[in-house]
């Protein structure tokens, strides 16, 4: 007679979980990975594994964790400073000099508020740009997080940024980013990065393979710009005449006035364009002809798309599951056409893409998958009734409906409880208070 079969051992046991498809689950996870997914009744939790730690999931939803492809996250320190003006007039008159007053500790905390906001609503990793990056890398390195961060070029100030970049790109290989932290490079935008910097920029990516996190055409204006400055080029189209594109991992945010030669040219070198429908509403950078982050051309011409929040002070939230649900909704509109970006599309907008993107498995409950989890409460009116869990995430749930966030295997956040945040919060109050920053 064969004896029974050894227990499975686990770092961590997801018990009794409800999946998007409706079916009862417990994940085995290991290693920072899903290393079982046990279904129907090897889903029961008296089946026999051995686990370090055993969380009770019955009555919660569990769906990949979200991910944020372009946010500013130092930016908590500005939410509802400067609200309901257009971008260029935003940026120079309020934001820009703003910014000009932040010292490293206040960019530590108002970093290390928007990490807590973004494990309160479901978020386990953002690609990030900001002043300050030290204290950057500390806030998200205490917070578990996995993020990408990166050194911001910009030709108005006077700053060394090549030594800056190759600096923190030093101490990121000596390994004391630790292991969730990737390394980026992040011109601002081709208006504001001069051309010799831009063609530095793109040799030093291809010869240490980094990312390049941008943004690029977010208004019609700056089209204009580039075109006059490089003799009729569009933005996409100068910045590949300079190599920006060639054998690199271009991460452009916004995109809303690429046209069709440009996605093609995004698609072809795998460029990801990250869609922030909030942000992008919110500043009208569509202008007079209002134009919406044109999801068919981009499709159409196979570019890849992700999705982030943009920062805090110009969404002014990092809730991904709200984000999900504009970007949907606003394609249908803009378009006529709602069927357009159907609930799973925008989930894995979401969840899968900006991983992915970066050498990231994650965004499926699948064996192998990096564990990265949310838990939300099937009872929560938002989940009600139970027809189509993917529906309800896009479409009726907030950030605010998460339970639990876990990251690698490691629980972030259980019950909704954040040791720490009130600190984090009394601090930036205080900071933005000491700073005497009035809103507008």
């Amino acid at each position: 007679m064969n004896p029974p079969p050894s227990p499975e051992r686990y770092d961590l046991l997801v018990e009794n979980a409800t999946l998007p498809s409706g079916e009862r689950a417990t994940l085995g996870i290991a290693g920072g990975h899903i290393r079982r997914v046990h279904t129907g009744a090897a889903a029961d939790a008296t089946v026999p594994h051995e686990a370090a730690q055993r969380l009770d999931a019955s009555g919660m939803l569990v769906s990949p964790a979200f991910y944020n492809a372009h946010t500013h996250a130092g930016m908590t320190l500005l939410r509802g400073f400067a609200d309901d003006m257009p971008l260029m007039e935003w940026l120079q008159t309020r934001i820009w000099p703003a910014e000009g007053k932040l010292t490293p500790e206040a960019v530590y905390w108002a970093t290390k508020l928007g990490c807590y906001e973004m494990i309160r609503t479901g978020t386990v990793g953002f690609n990030d740009m900001y002043w300050h990056l030290p204290q950057c890398v500390e806030a998200v390195k205490d917070s578990g997080m996995r993020a990408v961060l990166a050194p911001v070029f910009v030709k108005f100030l006077d700053l060394p940024f090549r030594k800056l970049a190759e600096e923190a790109h030093a101490a990121w290989k000596r390994g004391e980013w630790g292991e969730q932290i990737q390394f980026a490079l992040a011109p601002h935008a081709p208006y504001t990065v001069e051309d010799d910097e831009w063609r530095w920029i793109a040799e030093f990516a291809r010869e240490h393979k980094v990312p390049i996190h941008t943004h690029l055409s977010e208004t019609e204006t700056e089209v204009e710009e580039i075109q006059k400055a490089s003799g009729g080029a569009r933005p996409a189209e100068h910045l590949h005449t300079l190599g920006v594109f060639e054998g690199n991992n271009v991460i452009a945010a916004h995109c809303v006035w690429l046209d069709e030669n440009e996605f093609a040219l995004m698609a072809e070198h795998g460029a990801l364009c990250c869609h922030c429908p909030s942000a992008n509403m919110k500043l009208a950078v569509g202008g007079e002809r209002a134009r919406a982050f044109p999801y068919a051309m981009a499709r159409q011409a196979g570019a890849k798309v992700a999705l982030g929040t943009d920062g805090p002070c110009s969404n002014n939230n990092l809730d991904m599951l709200e984000e999900m649900k504009f970007a949907a909704l606003l394609a249908k509109h803009a378009t006529g056409n709602a069927a357009l970006m159907p609930a799973a599309e925008a989930l894995a907008l979401g969840t899968r893409a900006f991983p992915q993107a970066v050498g990231l498995d994650a965004g499926r409950l699948e064996e192998g998958a990096l564990a990265d989890l949310v838990l939300m409460p099937l009872d929560d009116v938002m989940l009600t009734p139970s027809y189509d869990y993917t529906s309800h995430l896009v479409y009726a749930a907030n950030g605010y409906a998460v339970d639990t966030v876990i990251c690698g295997g490691k629980i972030l956040m259980r019950n909704r409880q954040q040791p720490g945040y009130a600190e984090a919060r009394a601090k930036v109050e205080e900071i933005v208070h000491g700073l005497g920053l009035k809103a507008s």
